[in-house]
């Protein structure tokens, strides 16, 4: 036959005692006010956003520090919004395939001004092959313009006129009127 256990009776002291949760309540607030640290500390976002390595870290960055991205959704539409406002620096710049593109278009624009190259075929055809998005006012694609030469590494760089003094002007002009004086060319003969 089989012997039936004992059943220890507990005592009515031992069924007031804390449930599992609240000990865990009480041993998790002791550790915290244990390494509790009154001094704020900096955290820089881009830093550990640099550090990212998987979805997973990405998730918990966003929890973290951006709680109103709460859905996956909500994330990828800030990034493409994102995309699209700086799509020749993500899509035109970092592609390899587009650097011929790049090349073609201000090696045209400087051959021809900028003005005609936004009027022209050429531009259509980089918009073609680069998915770029034609300007809808000349300014902008100047700027654009400016952007490529920079990537390219030939940007315009201005120099300031050196500005001549008033005796310079004036000798410069004297000099002018011997060499039209027939007298000047006459060899041997000192002016």
């Amino acid at each position: 036959m089989r012997k039936k256990k004992k059943i220890k009776k507990r005592k009515s002291s031992s069924l007031k005692s804390l449930s599992k949760f609240d000990l865990q309540l009480e041993k998790d607030g002791k550790e915290f006010w244990k390494n509790f640290n009154p001094k704020a500390v900096k955290v820089n976002v881009y830093d550990k956003a640099r550090s990212i390595k998987s979805w997973d870290q990405l998730r918990h960055i966003l929890e973290a520090y951006a709680p109103a991205v709460a859905y996956p959704s909500s994330a990828a539409v800030i990034i493409l919004n994102h995309v699209r406002e700086h799509w020749d620096f993500y899509k035109i710049f970092k592609d390899p395939d587009n650097y011929g593109a790049i090349v073609r278009l201000v090696k045209f624009a400087d051959r021809v001004t900028n003005k005609r190259a936004y009027k022209s075929q050429h531009l259509k055809v980089f918009c073609k092959w680069t998915g770029f998005r034609k300007p809808q006012t000349f300014d902008t694609f100047a700027n654009d313009m400016t952007k490529f030469r920079d990537f390219l590494g030939t940007k315009r760089f201005y120099n300031e006129r050196i500005k001549e003094s008033a005796a310079d002007i004036a000798y410069e002009k004297e000099q002018q009127k011997k060499l039209k004086n027939p007298e000047f060319w006459r060899f041997g003969k000192k002016i």
